[in-house]
């Protein structure tokens, strides 16, 4: 099983490190993305899109090793606290600047998605986020919390800015899907294929930078289809 699930990680992060695909990889999915709100779905295909638009503070290579990513350093200072130092120099989709204000702004909005079946307040729940300046943040718990970094990982930044009074149709439409990973949202077709295009201006940190001008998500539910699609060259 743990040989089984490394190669499937290895499939999943191709399009960082693979130099053998054409300028834009068409990759199929057994089923289509359920949203592109980050927050409103904790299932498969959706983590698979929403994490080439939007970051984590930390992520996992390979291995299943935990590496900086929006943060660049953390440390559990007393039982109850984590300092997370944010990396500096990051923009968002839009141009405009990452700080603790969308780290804060993240951890309230994800815990209260209206009308999601599978949101992501468990991963947040007990914890308190604290600004300490624009590139600092604590978070506060009532007990020792060795996982920290694992739950803080599974929740993904999004923008203040864009996210302020913006429903999951916002991030649906791409009028609110502005993160700060190494694809911009470009089109969703749902049923039929969702487009990404690079970031040229990402950061790399933790990936590396997109190795591909465009990202083409193909859902075909039925595996003999996707077989069929992949001899065909119909996807990558």
């Amino acid at each position: 099983m743990k040989k089984f699930f490394n190669i499937f990680l290895s499939l999943l992060i191709v399009s960082f490190v693979s130099p053998l695909f054409a300028a834009t990889i068409k990759w199929s999915m057994p089923g289509d993305s359920l949203t592109l709100d980050p927050h409103a779905q904790n299932e498969g295909p959706t983590h698979m899109v929403s994490r080439q638009v939007y970051e984590g503070l930390v992520t996992h290579d390979i291995g299943m090793n935990i590496k900086p990513q929006l943060a660049t350093s953390w440390e559990n200072t007393d039982p109850e606290t984590w300092i997370f130092n944010l990396r500096e120099g990051v923009k968002f989709h839009d141009g405009s600047d990452f700080t603790a204000d969308d780290v804060l702004f993240t951890a309230k909005r994800a815990q209260n998605v209206p009308k999601s079946p599978s949101g992501f307040g468990t991963y947040l729940k007990g914890k308190e986020v604290i600004k300490i300046d624009s590139h600092t943040i604590h978070i506060k718990t009532s007990k020792p919390y060795p996982l920290m970094p694992n739950d803080i990982m599974t929740v993904k930044i999004i923008s203040k800015k864009h996210g302020e009074g913006a429903s999951t149709a916002d991030y649906n439409s791409g009028k609110a899907a502005i993160g700060t990973g190494p694809y911009k949202f470009v089109k969703w077709v749902p049923g039929d294929k969702i487009v990404l295009k690079a970031n040229k201006d990402y950061h790399g940190a933790g990936r590396g930078m997109p190795k591909f001008d465009n990202i083409l998500f193909k859902p075909i539910k039925s595996g003999p289809a996707r077989i069929a699609a992949l001899l065909a060259k119909d996807v990558d």
